[in-house]
């Protein structure tokens, strides 16, 4: 059986000489692929805000409803919740629909600006002459 660097025998290695750790270890997608920019959206973090509000107005109504009916919490939820989870999923709404627009039109524009330009040409023989009667 053949010496590897170190460590158990993989059944991929066997019968193979290994001369260096670097082919023992398959390529990380960071060393394959080049890193993408990524471009800034604030909506998706609008988003992200609006749901966290959302789970804990939730976590609250259980609390409001396991809990005393006459705690501050509990009447202001009776009061108010209603309107405040709805104001909650327009916002989730508006805002995850704000954050697709704006990520189509990035995504659009980029890659607008990635496509190479056609070269100009100056050829007279492709362009049709001015003076050219139509003969019949």
């Amino acid at each position: 059986m053949r010496k590897t660097c170190g460590g158990p025998t993989k059944a991929w290695q066997i019968g193979r000489a290994v001369p260096s750790r670097e082919l023992i270890t398959p390529p990380f997608p960071s060393d394959v692929m080049p890193p993408v920019p990524s471009t800034h959206n604030p909506f998706f973090q609008l988003v992200m805000l609006f749901g966290m509000l959302f789970i804990v107005t939730i976590f609250a109504f259980i609390a409001a409803l396991l809990g005393d009916p006459s705690a501050p919490l509990a009447k202001l939820l009776e009061r108010n919740g209603t309107m405040l989870i709805i104001a909650e999923v327009a916002g989730i709404v508006v805002s995850g629909l704000c954050a697709m627009a704006l990520d189509r039109y990035q995504t659009a524009r980029k890659s607008e600006n990635d496509r190479p330009t056609p070269p100009i040409t100056t050829d007279k023989r492709t362009t049709p002459p001015q003076d050219a009667e139509i003969s019949q």
